[in-house]
C-alpha cells in the first residue's frame, strides 16, 4: 500500500509538472495562430478559427529565415567548439595523474550540476 501511494504521488509531480512546462508552449501556439486584433482584446482566449497567415507571413515579411541561419551558425560552432574542448580536456583530466587533477575534476563536476539547473 505503500508503495502504492508514493507511486501515485509521484506519478501526480510529474503530471503536474508536466503541466507548468507545457501550458507556456500551449498559450505560445495557440497566441500565434490568432489575429492581432483578436489577440489584443481577448489575449486568452483560444484560437476558434486558427489564422495560418501568420506563419508565412513572418517567413516573407520578418526576414525570420536570415535570423535561423545565423541562429544554426552560431549554435553548431558552438557545438564543435565545446565539443573540442570538452574531449580534449576529458582526455588529460582521465589519463593523467597532476596536481590539482581532482580539483579541476570537483569543479567541472559541481559547475555542470550548476548550469544543468540554470537552464530548468
Amino acid at each position: 500500500m505503500k508503495l502504492l501511494r508514493s507511486k501515485i504521488f509521484f506519478q501526480s509531480v510529474l503530471i503536474i509538472n508536466s503541466l507548468i512546462v507545457l501550458l507556456p508552449v500551449f498559450f505560445l501556439l495557440n497566441s500565434s495562430l490568432r489575429e492581432s486584433n483578436d489577440f489584443a482584446s481577448t489575449p486568452f482566449a483560444l484560437a476558434r478559427d486558427p489564422y495560418w497567415e501568420n506563419y508565412s507571413r513572418v517567413w516573407s515579411e520578418g526576414s525570420f529565415g536570415s535570423y535561423f541561419v545565423n541562429s544554426f551558425i552560431i549554435t553548431g560552432g558552438s557545438l564543435i567548439l565545446i565539443l573540442i574542448l570538452a574531449l580534449g580536456a576529458g582526455f588529460v583530466l582521465g589519463r593523467y595523474q597532476f596536481k590539482g587533477n581532482n580539483i579541476i575534476f570537483g569543479l567541472y563536476i559541481v559547475t555542470g550540476k550548476q548550469i544543468g539547473r540554470a537552464h530548468v
